[in-house]
């Protein structure tokens, strides 16, 4: 491909759009971004290896990602716990969710209005 008319295209999309959305090319990603989904509360990092059945090895960088994107949260309850990653915890984001609904509504068949009545 020319990357001058692929520089050209890609400057028609936010670079936040396109960093939003690339974690989510990975399986790793979007089964961390779902279980964030299922626990609105949150998880710490040792939830995330118990329900991932990994360790924090694997998790970080998988978290790394979708907090970068912007798709997750990493919380401190207090001051004090800034940078602790076992008392911080991952939630999913606004951003997050509202992209997994939306690709839902729009990929998945809704109802029809007249089926509605």
């Amino acid at each position: 491909m020319n990357p001058d008319a692929v520089a050209a295209l890609l400057a028609k999309v936010p670079a936040e759009i396109r960093i939003a959305t690339k974690p989510l090319g990975s399986d790793r990603c979007w089964a961390a971004l779902i279980l964030l989904l299922d626990n609105d509360a949150g998880l710490r990092i040792g939830d995330l290896e118990q329900n991932l059945g990994g360790d924090r090895a694997e998790i970080l960088p998988v978290m790394r990602a979708l907090t970068q994107a912007g798709l997750a949260s990493l919380v401190a309850p207090t001051f004090e716990d800034i940078g602790n990653l076992d008392t911080s915890y991952y939630q999913a984001s606004l951003l997050g969710k509202s992209l997994v609904r939306g690709l839902y509504c729009s990929i998945l068949p809704q109802p029809d209005d007249k089926m509605r009545s």
